[in-house]
């Protein structure tokens, strides 16, 4: 499905040849598509990138637009880095940054959504990260869901029942409780495809080979 059809079926309950119904129903489908997708990690949200260090610095740079929680970093000699919660990294790398010293980076935290290494980067080379995706909001009518979020095809009847039950919720429209076990059932049907135990991360992208 399109987001215009997507959208489209949401409005069946609405008011379709109302502007402000279209534009809400537009948010309530990104909303509820948002929430679905951060709610688990789903093995289609999980995703690689190649970033680039620079000398002297902490931050990289050709992060993924849709880069959420990053699972593990690999420098170029595939060594896999080690990650440290946001105060322990700075606590450890920030004097280093002052006094423009450098290393070969060893850790990496995530930091107002962008990705930094420490110590600074000694080297201008390709590292790569394994994340979870974040949600792209659709925009044009023409958006599909598995192209710009791969999103399952076959399950995206439920970003309908989902964007539909959230705007009878904000109207405060009772009847919107019937769509609550709809949704219960995709939701369980998602958990049943496309839900696996998080992999050890040493065990399937530690191997020699570029992961």
């Amino acid at each position: 499905m399109t987001f215009a059809e997507i959208y489209g079926a949401v409005l069946e309950r609405f008011d379709a040849t109302s502007a402000v119904d279209i534009a809400n129903a537009k948010r309530w489908v990104n909303l509820f598509g948002a929430l679905l997708y951060e709610v688990e990690p789903w093995v289609f949200r999980y995703g690689t990138d190649d970033v680039s260090t620079s000398v002297g610095v902490i931050d990289v740079t050709g992060e993924a637009t849709d880069m959420g929680k990053v699972l593990s970093v690999w420098n170029a000699q595939r060594v896999e880095l080690v990650e440290l919660a946001r105060p322990d990294f700075y606590r450890t790398y920030q004097a280093m940054v002052a006094l423009a010293q450098t290393g070969k980076p060893e850790a990496f935290t995530l930091f107002a959504g962008a990705l930094r290494v420490g110590p600074p980067s000694n080297e201008a080379a390709t590292y790569r990260a394994l994340y979870l995706r974040r949600w792209t909001d659709l925009a044009a009518d023409g958006d599909d869901p598995a192209t710009v979020n791969s999103f399952p095809t076959s399950f995206h009847w439920l970003l309908v029942s989902g964007a539909m039950a959230t705007g009878q919720a904000h109207f405060q429209d009772p009847t919107g409780a019937l769509l609550e076990p709809v949704v219960a059932r995709g939701m369980s049907g998602l958990q049943r495809e496309f839900l696996t135990e998080t992999p050890s991360v040493n065990e399937q992208w530690g191997s020699l080979a570029w992961p």
